[in-house]
């Protein structure tokens, strides 16, 4: 007797949200990259380190999107602090996004 794992499952739903939340922001990285509107912001926690719109919204998104499929889980994320989501105060999952590290390339080096 073999017991069904729920880890594939978790995989490909998490693989969905990452395809869905990608063709999300395609057209706007499209159009940040033809009209130069690079949206950047100070980053104070990496002065060295390019910080959009962009990657904010989709730090956000995937922070909601992922909330609805993990129960409990610390979020870890180089354009915030590590947060805990959901109702267990010590989660036994971290999740680390880097949320769109292409950003940079589509917003800012792509232009011209």
């Amino acid at each position: 007797m073999r017991s069904e794992s729920p880890t594939p499952e978790l995989a490909e739903t998490i693989a969905e949200l990452v395809k869905s939340t990608m063709s999300d922001i395609r057209p706007r990285l499209v159009q940040a990259a033809l009209t130069g509107h690079r949206a950047e912001n100070e980053n104070l926690r990496h002065e060295d380190n390019f910080l959009s719109d962009y990657d904010l919204w989709m730090h956000q998104r995937y922070k909601d999107l992922l909330s609805e499929v993990l129960p409990s889980f610390i979020y870890a994320s180089e354009e915030d602090d590590p947060q805990v989501i959901g109702d267990d105060p010590e989660p036994d999952l971290c999740v680390l996004v880097d949320p769109l590290d292409t950003s940079e390339l589509a917003v800012r080096a792509l232009h011209g």
